[in-house]
């Protein structure tokens, strides 16, 4: 059993899997051979640069986000919600966030069509919540924006909201109203992100997952430390998909493509430009690689005696000494496949 029955094994349930979890999914796996699974997995993400990593605790792994992801991450997941609000539930967002508090008929009122549908939507989502009761014939509920709404734009209070014209202004013009509201939706959504991140997508032959890995991650974390909008991105969207071909045929490594974006944010060309620039094409001549490991070993007898007296997590020692061997350059995957091989023969 290799280290991607073990990562296949985690689609089946997003929750701690024990070691006799992983036997019954992965049945006539020893429990040796599912520890060295793991470890191999451990290491092909730490080597591959993930946003992710296997954690061990309670008796069992988990794949978890690495910690200086999390709020990128917990931006992505926001974005799920905001980017399927429908036309009339930004009209109705917009009016309330401007004019709050307000009752739903002075929303119906402004809007001349009900709006109960994108209240109902608006309150399921936390973007918008009670506050009160009008003093009006029968003490109608009275609607404002909640803390939610605020943290996904960053604003510390309604009173940081972005400098939109003078509500009333645009209430007797239903084209202004819909503008107006177009304009407080592209700051309550991430549409722009999501557009950016189906460029990649395309750009990169349709590698979804590693898509996806980017753009939460190294793209936008570039992208806040230089306080930058999308489109004001040095990488666009079609470089970074042919940043991210090149490691999917095996031209760089994750780690080695880490450096080359950084060098593409910088200025500095393509990726293709940069990787042949700075010589970092990945080392995939086994042979080579086969000649580094030998070495390796020849100068870790301790470290292999550990390893064969079952001390697994050594096994990241030789991976890590091979690696800074080629200054990164090894193929990750022929490194652990060759490793496994020499060590365990």
């Amino acid at each position: 059993m290799g280290p991607h029955g073990t990562e296949a094994s985690r689609e089946l349930v997003d929750v701690l899997l024990t070691l006799g979890r992983l036997r019954k999914i992965l049945p006539g796996s020893e429990a040796k051979e599912i520890k060295e699974a793991v470890t191999a997995l451990e290491q092909e993400y730490e080597e591959a640069g993930h946003a992710f990593s296997i954690v061990e605790f309670g008796g069992g792994w988990q794949i978890a986000t690495k910690p200086e992801f999390s709020p990128v991450v917990e931006k992505m997941l926001k974005t799920r919600r905001f980017t399927r609000l429908s036309k009339a539930g930004l009209e109705v967002l917009a009016i309330i966030a401007y004019r709050q508090p307000l009752t739903r008929l002075e929303v119906d009122e402004i809007r001349g069509v009900n709006s109960s549908g994108a209240i109902s939507t608006l309150s399921e989502r936390n973007l918008i919540t009670v506050v009160g009761r009008s003093q009006a014939v029968g003490n109608p509920l009275l609607y404002g924006t909640t803390r939610e709404f605020l943290n996904h734009l960053g604003l510390k209070g309604l009173g940081q909201l972005p400098d939109l014209p003078d509500l009333e202004m645009v209430m007797d013009d239903r084209d202004e109203l819909k503008e107006f509201a177009s304009r407080v939706g592209r700051d309550v959504t991430d549409e722009e992100l999501a557009d950016y991140f189906e460029a990649v997508v395309e750009a990169a032959g349709g590698q979804g997952k590693l898509s996806a890995n980017w753009v939460m991650g190294d793209f936008s974390g570039a992208l806040n430390k230089a306080g930058l909008d999308i489109d004001a991105s040095p990488v666009s969207a079609g470089d970074l998909g042919g940043l991210l071909l090149r490691i999917e045929d095996g031209t760089i490594s994750g780690k080695i493509a880490k450096q080359v974006f950084e060098a593409m944010w910088n200025g500095e060309g393509s990726a293709d430009a940069i990787i042949e620039q700075q010589g970092l094409k990945q080392i995939s001549d086994s042979g080579a690689i086969e000649a580094i490991i030998q070495e390796v070993l020849d100068n870790s007898p301790k470290q292999i005696e550990q390893y064969r007296g079952g001390q697994q997590k050594v096994f990241g020692y030789f991976v890590g000494q091979v690696m800074k061997a080629t200054q990164g350059k090894a193929n990750p995957k022929q490194v652990n496949e060759l490793l496994r091989k020499k060590l365990d023969s």
